[in-house]
């Protein structure tokens, strides 16, 4: 998932290219000329190589949203992307590495009363499904059943995010 697309987070403390870059979309500017899965694949390398990890990171990437993104998109794009990584995954463990607000969008995804104030660094939230018995009479012929609902595992600051209800 990638950053909320605001110039005031993007443009940061990059008062050289503010003019330059005005409203062109962040394809053409944020990877230099690189898609973003060849940007992260390149950053991601080196990290892996001297780490010895031998995963292969899954990167996903819907195009880039429009520039500059309001904060109600960026909610409803990344709750798409939990709930596609939920379904592609099933069954796995994964890790997402993202940030607060995607965080406050897995919370709210699971909890709709929940408001997110907090998210520290390194703040994640563990999200848990377990398959259900296949139908009692079926022909299952030994497969398990559906999957449960997804349950989030963790209680407001227990992991680094805090929310509190209203």
């Amino acid at each position: 998932m990638c950053e909320l697309c605001d110039p005031r987070l993007l443009l940061a403390g990059r008062d050289d290219v503010k003019p330059v870059l005005g409203k062109r979309p962040v394809r053409e500017w944020m990877w230099d000329g690189q898609s973003m899965d060849q940007a992260l694949a390149g950053m991601l390398a080196p990290e892996l190589a001297h780490s010895g990890v031998s995963i292969r990171p899954e990167m996903w990437s819907d195009n880039p949203p429009s520039y500059p993104e309001k904060l109600d998109g960026a909610l409803k794009r990344y709750e798409k992307q939990i709930k596609a990584i939920c379904k592609d995954f099933a069954g796995r463990n994964v890790l997402v590495v993202t940030h607060g607000e995607a965080l406050r969008a897995a919370v709210n995804l699971h909890d709709t009363r929940a408001s997110v104030y907090e998210v520290k660094h390194t703040g994640y939230v563990p999200l848990h499904r377990e398959r259900k018995p296949p139908p009692a009479g079926s022909n299952s012929n030994g497969k398990p059943g559906a999957w449960g609902p997804w349950s989030m595992v963790c209680t407001s600051g227990q992991t680094g995010v805090m929310w509190s209800y209203a």
